[in-house]
């Protein structure tokens, strides 16, 4: 056992979860993508800008973020997951991005070069630290005065049926999962208002928690986004934690499936869903 900040996430962000996150990458991206333009309106990128993209996966965000930044301007997209950063530079490589450093480290702990980006932003990606003030306040001081942050994070499960059906399907054959919801993962900053306290206590001002409403987009069937559900979100963590049996996770899966066929279209399933915004600003 290590004391190491964030060393369960590290460890998770690096396990077979993390091949199974590559496994689905272009799903995931397809569903996610809809956040992007949200988000990097709020950040507002201007030509010159040096910007850090914290969570950034496969690098989308990251990559749109440079072609904002333009020759003049860089991007430094950090991850935890040396999985999920190899795909990201493998996806640069073939789409000849440039502009963007992909480093591995934990943006809670790294030493970054104090006021040295003029953004930062996260699709995603912030809700997985072990202290939340200590990261965000390491955040400040890697941000110039008048620097901004702006990041998407999930709401809520009532507002996010993508989380409360597979959820609720789940909890209904299994039984529910001592969990504090808090700790560290997806639903982390599901509490608007604790959000905004734990950015206002690292320093940050003028933050806002807004909501967002977008469409998640996906190209299958809602028995394929099921199995795909089954796999990497909610409910595979209580199966997971409960050890479910191959029957349960077959009825599990069927019920998710049914619980998404609403949603169901001739382009994919559109599953409406309401995100926080958040923006924030290091004091000048």
């Amino acid at each position: 056992m290590t004391d190491e900040p964030n060393a369960a996430q590290r460890q998770f962000w690096n396990s077979d979860f993390g091949d199974k996150w590559v496994t689905f990458q272009t799903d995931l991206e397809t569903l996610h993508a809809p956040m992007n333009t949200p988000l990097l309106a709020r950040a507002a990128i201007r030509p010159g800008m040096q910007v850090l993209d914290v969570g950034c996966g496969s690098g989308s965000v990251a990559r749109r973020a440079a072609v904002l930044a333009g020759g003049g301007g860089g991007v430094t997209a950090v991850d935890i997951s040396e999985k999920l950063l190899d795909t990201a530079r493998a996806i640069a490589v073939s789409e000849q991005s440039a502009h963007v450093e992909y480093l591995l480290a934990d943006a809670q702990t790294h030493p970054f070069m104090p006021a040295s980006f003029d953004r930062i932003v996260s699709r995603m990606g912030v809700m997985f630290f072990g202290n939340p003030v200590a990261a965000f306040a390491n955040l400040l001081h890697a941000a110039r005065p008048g620097a901004q942050l702006s990041a998407v994070v999930w709401r809520r499960g009532d507002e996010n049926p993508w989380f409360s059906i597979p959820t609720g399907a789940a909890i209904r054959h299994l039984g529910p999962i001592a969990s504090d919801p808090d700790a560290p993962g997806p639903l982390a900053f599901a509490n608007a208002d604790r959000t905004v306290a734990l950015l206002t206590s690292a320093g940050w001002v003028d933050v806002r928690a807004d909501p967002m409403q977008v469409i998640l987009e996906t190209r299958g069937t809602a028995a394929e986004a099921a199995s795909s559900v089954g796999s990497l979100g909610p409910a595979a963590r209580i199966m997971e934690a409960k050890g479910a049996t191959a029957a349960q996770a077959s009825a599990i899966v069927a019920d998710i499936d049914a619980g998404f066929r609403r949603f169901e279209t001739d382009l994919g399933l559109r599953v409406p869903v309401t995100m926080t915004l958040l923006s924030a600003t290091a004091p000048a």
